[in-house]
């Protein structure tokens, strides 16, 4: 197992109107240590709207939380701003009470809200906030504040990025200075920290071929990256998608090929249609990961049964929508789910330049959760897009590009989110939206919370409404 990085809290929304408790809340003494949760305990929460940012509170303002005595939340370092202070059942206060349930209902709906409720309520529609440093979530045993409850199972961190397209430009300078981990220089030790790490292929990594893409946009990149993305903890790559087969069919193979031979597992495109089609499984922690890809653009060959390609779903704005196509999709995703505990799908799909995902990529995410995917992570618009839950499962339609050359020029191809998902068990607990820049030199840096506010509010402004910066 590798090791795991206990990053600041996912994201996530949350609403409530409530009134401060009166009744005492047992709690440790003054001065304890934290002190590690028994297997019948569970970490006891604060909960946030998702456009909040991270909070680090100490445990003299958590105590105070929980006693209901914050009422602003400038006492919590945050502008001036009515507290409205909601405790669930979790807090034994039977004058003052309402379900963890509905707290978190409330918090989705109210920016203004705070949540004091179980960990076993939150999910990715909310923020969860650190106290002392110490995430609930992700490091539980030495969280301060306990209360009975079942067992949470093991946590796995599973960590995903966008488009990374090191042809092109970013062969070329490459090239000039032979060191072909450079782009990954800011970033890797945080990526390589997750369990799980994944991302979009975008090129190949051969041009023994032919250039198949029109006006110049083929790109193939140096075998000498793949080294760099091991060292940045890879373990599954998406080649479903638009650059795949830019330098046709012998190109594409021996790119799925070098991909295997390094130690990760290519997903979404091989040598025929059997193996274009089959998920890449990744066993974490007891928890059984599987990943499957498609391409929603065109241009890479369709797989047959005897010749290679990517697979392929027909969609706007480039087909005419394929009930056929999404069927296969469906049915794959389907026996994935029965294989697996998580599914996670990544599209390669939407309109080019916008933050506004298409009707239809709702319509395929809403599909694919249906089918079973706990989470649908999706590229190629090459700028960051919205996101949403349906029906417990999480979608971001577009995680922009972490390393491209393409269009550089404009601010928002070079802006990203990446995602950093933490499990317990088989169940998503919390999706951290993490924002990035690509440099001149066209490496990828992570930035803070309020440096990469901007990004954040773009796709904000495209989500679903308890995710919208939105009051009331």
């Amino acid at each position: 197992m590798r090791a795991r990085r206990f990053v600041a809290t996912a994201a996530a929304l949350v609403a409530a109107t409530a009134c401060p408790s009166a009744t005492p809340i047992p709690m440790p003494p003054e001065g304890d240590e934290p002190r590690r949760t028994p297997s019948a305990r569970v970490p006891l929460v604060f909960a946030a709207h998702a456009t909040r940012p991270p909070i680090d509170l100490g445990r003299s303002a958590a105590r105070t939380l929980m006693r209901g005595g914050s009422h602003d939340w400038s006492e919590l370092g945050e502008p001036a701003g009515t507290l409205h202070l909601l405790h669930g059942r979790s807090i034994p206060d039977a004058a003052r009470t309402t379900s963890d349930r509905a707290a978190i209902r409330a918090v989705e709906r109210d920016r203004t809200a705070l949540a004091v409720v179980s960990a076993h309520a939150v999910g990715p529609t909310v923020r969860v906030l650190t106290v002392e440093g110490i995430d609930p979530l992700a490091d539980p045993d030495r969280y301060p504040f306990t209360i009975p409850g079942r067992p949470i199972g093991a946590i796995s961190i599973v960590t995903g990025v966008g488009d990374v397209m090191l042809g092109g430009g970013v062969d070329r300078l490459l090239q000039e200075s032979e060191r072909f981990s450079a782009p990954l220089r800011h970033v890797r030790r945080r990526l390589a920290a997750a369990d799980i790490t994944f991302g979009t292929l975008e090129s190949t990594l051969s041009s023994d071929g032919s250039p198949q893409q029109p006006f110049g946009e083929n790109f193939a990149a140096d075998p000498r990256v793949l080294p760099g993305l091991v060292a940045a903890g890879f373990d599954v790559l998406s080649l479903g998608n638009n650059h795949v087969g830019d330098y046709g069919p012998r190109a594409l193979v021996q790119t799925v090929d070098l991909v295997r031979d390094a130690g990760m597992q290519p997903v979404g495109a091989g040598a025929n249609g059997g193996a274009a089609h089959r998920p890449a499984i990744v066993d974490r922690n007891g928890v059984r990961f599987g990943f499957y890809a498609f391409n929603g653009r065109g241009e890479s060959p369709r797989p047959t049964g005897r010749t290679p390609g990517a697979v392929r779903l027909r969609m706007a704005p480039y087909d005419p929508f394929s009930t056929a196509d999404l069927a296969r999709v469906v049915r794959e995703v389907r026996a994935l789910r029965r294989r697996v505990d998580v599914v996670i799908v990544l599209p390669h799909w939407g309109q080019q330049y916008t933050h506004r995902q298409n009707a239809d990529q709702r319509r395929v995410a809403r599909v694919l959760v249906e089918s079973g995917a706990d989470a649908v992570i999706g590229s190629h618009p090459h700028w960051v897009q919205g996101v949403t839950t349906y029906r417990g499962g999480y979608v971001a339609y577009s995680l922009g590009n972490f390393i491209f050359s393409q269009n550089i020029h404009l601010p928002q191809t070079r802006q990203n989110l990446t995602v950093e998902m933490t499990f317990w068990g088989a169940r998503l607990k919390r999706v951290e939206l993490v924002p990035g820049v690509i440099e001149d030199d066209f490496a990828a840096r992570f930035l803070s919370w309020r440096a990469g506010r901007e990004i954040l509010e773009d796709v904000w402004r495209n989500s679903a409404r308890r995710f919208r910066l939105e009051v009331g």
